[in-house]
């Protein structure tokens, strides 16, 4: 289940939902995807860890098809289980500047899983 939070400011904001049958919080579409990597290179660790489950890990749970530039995520130090699922449309703006990045633009302490 997935909702959108309103702020007091009357800010939207997406909220990460939890599978209740695994206790696991799954990113479904790309709204949320989006939101996940600007939580996570927004650097709080409040905001990076209301998509973390227990076992410090991060879920796809469907293909994902993003329509806009993506912005990599920064030092990733967590586990990403793409649970075999396909990212498609990922483009970097060229503003972005250098050519080492991707998905991701760095892998610390964690891991990525298809």
């Amino acid at each position: 289940m997935r909702w959108v939070k309103k702020s007091a400011a009357g800010a939207m904001a997406i909220v990460p939902g939890k599978d209740r049958r695994t206790g696991k919080f799954i990113i479904t579409n790309a709204e949320e995807l989006i939101a996940f990597a600007k939580d996570w290179n927004a650097g709080r660790e409040s905001e990076r860890a209301k998509w973390l489950d227990s076992n410090g890990a991060v879920y796809l749970g469907a293909d994902i098809t993003l329509q806009e530039g993506w912005t990599p995520i920064g030092t990733f130090s967590a586990t990403f289980d793409g649970g075999g699922h396909t990212v498609k449309g990922l483009s970097v703006p060229q503003s972005y500047g250098g050519d080492d990045f991707g998905f991701f633009r760095s892998i610390g302490t964690g891991e990525v899983a298809e």
